[in-house]
């Protein structure tokens, strides 16, 4: 009985999931706030120094898509200078061949200015600011908007104030 419950486990543990993950990394020398915009707008979450936040992406139900904000500031304010990532999905999200559109952009402001902040995941193409700005600087196609998508995503990862590429 025990080694049936246990080979159970086990089992379960490789079944993959249905829900998405987005890894929120704050390696910067003070807290971050996170908060994300859908159908409704959810309460800023703490990231400490050195930690992370782990949520779902959780597309709203009517657009598909939603926003997510960084910032230094406990509140919802964008007139701060806050990090926007946006996402949105072609297909059915639970499904194969589904398709994560993803964009970053600083609103009011560069709150990772002389920092690198990068965006990326499996099968995802990675969108990497050297320096904290907009700009892009490290994409293989020139001219980029920096728009990116990514077939069949299962999980994303930003990466705040990284100093490693």
């Amino acid at each position: 009985m025990f080694f049936t419950a246990v080979t159970l486990g086990l089992l379960a543990s490789f079944v993959p999931s249905n829900g998405q993950e987005f890894n929120l990394n704050n390696y910067c020398d003070k807290d971050v706030w996170f908060w994300d915009v859908g159908g409704l707008t959810s309460a800023p979450t703490l990231i400490p120094v050195n930690d992370y936040q782990q949520v779902y992406l959780d597309p709203d139900p009517v657009t598909k898509g939603k926003d997510i904000f960084v910032s230094f500031s406990n509140t919802t304010d964008i007139s701060l200078p806050t990090l926007h990532i946006s996402y949105d999905v072609d297909g059915d999200w639970q499904e194969e061949g589904h398709v994560l559109w993803y964009a970053m952009a600083n609103i009011n402001g560069v709150p990772f200015k002389g920092h690198r902040v990068r965006i990326d995941g499996p099968s995802c193409p990675e969108v990497l600011w050297k320096d904290g700005e907009g700009k892009l600087t490290c994409i293989s196609l020139s001219g980029d908007s920096g728009v990116k998508n990514c077939p069949d995503a299962q999980y994303m990862d930003l990466r705040l104030c990284v100093e490693n590429p």
